[in-house]
Protein backbone atom coordinates (compact mmCIF):
# COMPACT_ATOMS: atom_id res chain seq x y z
CA UNK A 1 0.00 0.00 0.00
CA UNK A 2 1.30 3.53 -1.02
CA UNK A 3 -0.44 6.67 -1.24
CA UNK A 4 -0.43 9.12 -3.72
CA UNK A 5 -1.44 12.84 -4.17
CA UNK A 6 -4.35 13.60 -6.18
CA UNK A 7 -5.61 17.15 -7.13
CA UNK A 8 -9.50 17.31 -7.30
CA UNK A 9 -11.67 20.04 -8.11
CA UNK A 10 -13.17 21.16 -5.36
CA UNK A 11 -16.41 20.11 -6.86
CA UNK A 12 -15.58 16.82 -6.99
CA UNK A 13 -14.35 16.11 -3.29
CA UNK A 14 -16.25 13.80 -1.23
CA UNK A 15 -16.07 13.81 2.64
CA UNK A 16 -13.70 11.45 4.62
CA UNK A 17 -10.75 12.45 1.78
CA UNK A 18 -7.99 13.44 3.74
CA UNK A 19 -6.06 16.72 2.28
CA UNK A 20 -2.14 16.29 1.47
CA UNK A 21 -1.56 20.21 1.36
CA UNK A 22 -2.55 22.66 3.68
CA UNK A 23 -5.50 24.80 1.99
CA UNK A 24 -4.59 28.31 1.71
CA UNK A 25 -7.17 30.99 0.26
CA UNK A 26 -6.34 33.63 -2.11
CA UNK A 27 -4.84 35.51 0.38
CA UNK A 28 -2.44 33.30 2.08
CA UNK A 29 -3.97 32.53 4.90
CA UNK A 30 -4.03 29.10 5.79
CA UNK A 31 -7.82 27.50 6.08
CA UNK A 32 -6.65 24.03 6.78
CA UNK A 33 -3.61 22.03 7.62
CA UNK A 34 -2.25 18.67 5.83
CA UNK A 35 -4.23 15.65 7.24
CA UNK A 36 -7.45 17.36 8.11
CA UNK A 37 -10.45 15.01 6.59
CA UNK A 38 -12.75 16.41 4.47
CA UNK A 39 -16.69 16.98 6.00
CA UNK A 40 -19.90 18.62 4.28
CA UNK A 41 -19.43 21.56 5.67
CA UNK A 42 -15.61 21.95 5.58
CA UNK A 43 -16.42 21.62 1.70
CA UNK A 44 -18.97 24.28 1.83
CA UNK A 45 -16.94 26.57 3.70
CA UNK A 46 -13.54 26.45 1.13
CA UNK A 47 -16.08 26.49 -1.59
CA UNK A 48 -17.63 30.05 -0.26
CA UNK A 49 -13.69 31.42 0.04
CA UNK A 50 -13.42 30.67 -3.52
CA UNK A 51 -11.14 27.55 -2.98
CA UNK A 52 -10.91 26.06 -6.76
CA UNK A 53 -9.08 22.59 -5.74
CA UNK A 54 -7.21 20.78 -3.36
CA UNK A 55 -4.61 17.70 -2.93
CA UNK A 56 -5.69 15.18 -1.08
CA UNK A 57 -4.11 11.73 -0.68
CA UNK A 58 -5.11 8.63 -2.29
CA UNK A 59 -3.92 5.25 -0.64
CA UNK A 60 -3.04 3.05 -3.41
CA UNK A 61 -2.89 -0.88 -3.14
CA UNK A 62 0.55 -2.08 -5.03
CA UNK A 63 0.68 -5.34 -6.95
CA UNK A 64 3.56 -7.79 -5.88
CA UNK A 65 5.58 -6.58 -9.23
CA UNK A 66 4.41 -3.43 -8.75
CA UNK A 67 5.49 -3.07 -4.91
CA UNK A 68 8.95 -4.91 -5.93
CA UNK A 69 10.05 -2.06 -8.82
CA UNK A 70 9.02 0.52 -6.25
CA UNK A 71 11.40 -0.72 -3.76
CA UNK A 72 14.04 -1.62 -6.37
CA UNK A 73 13.12 2.22 -7.57
CA UNK A 74 13.58 3.89 -3.66
CA UNK A 75 16.86 1.39 -3.06
CA UNK A 76 18.31 2.76 -6.31
CA UNK A 77 17.84 6.57 -5.38
CA UNK A 78 18.93 6.19 -2.12
CA UNK A 79 22.36 3.94 -2.62
CA UNK A 80 22.85 7.05 -5.19
CA UNK A 81 22.65 10.08 -2.52
CA UNK A 82 24.99 7.63 -0.69
CA UNK A 83 27.13 6.54 -2.83
CA UNK A 84 30.11 8.94 -1.13
CA UNK A 85 29.22 7.74 2.59
CA UNK A 86 32.28 5.78 3.02
CA UNK A 87 32.17 6.47 7.40
CA UNK A 88 29.92 3.85 9.63
CA UNK A 89 27.64 6.91 10.51
CA UNK A 90 26.72 7.65 7.00
CA UNK A 91 25.81 3.77 6.61
CA UNK A 92 23.61 3.80 9.67
CA UNK A 93 21.59 6.96 8.35
CA UNK A 94 21.43 5.28 4.92
CA UNK A 95 19.93 2.01 6.39
CA UNK A 96 17.85 3.97 8.53
CA UNK A 97 16.53 5.85 5.59
CA UNK A 98 15.98 3.02 3.64
CA UNK A 99 13.86 1.05 6.00
CA UNK A 100 11.70 4.26 6.87
CA UNK A 101 10.96 4.75 2.64
CA UNK A 102 10.59 1.27 2.48
CA UNK A 103 8.41 0.92 5.67
CA UNK A 104 6.59 3.37 4.22
CA UNK A 105 5.44 1.13 0.59
CA UNK A 106 3.61 -1.81 2.67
Amino acid sequence: MTTKITTVELSQAIPGMILATPVCDSAGISLLLEGAELTAPLLASLARRGVARVQVQEVVQLSPEELAAQRALVTARLDYLFRNGDDRLMAVLHETVLDYRLENLQ
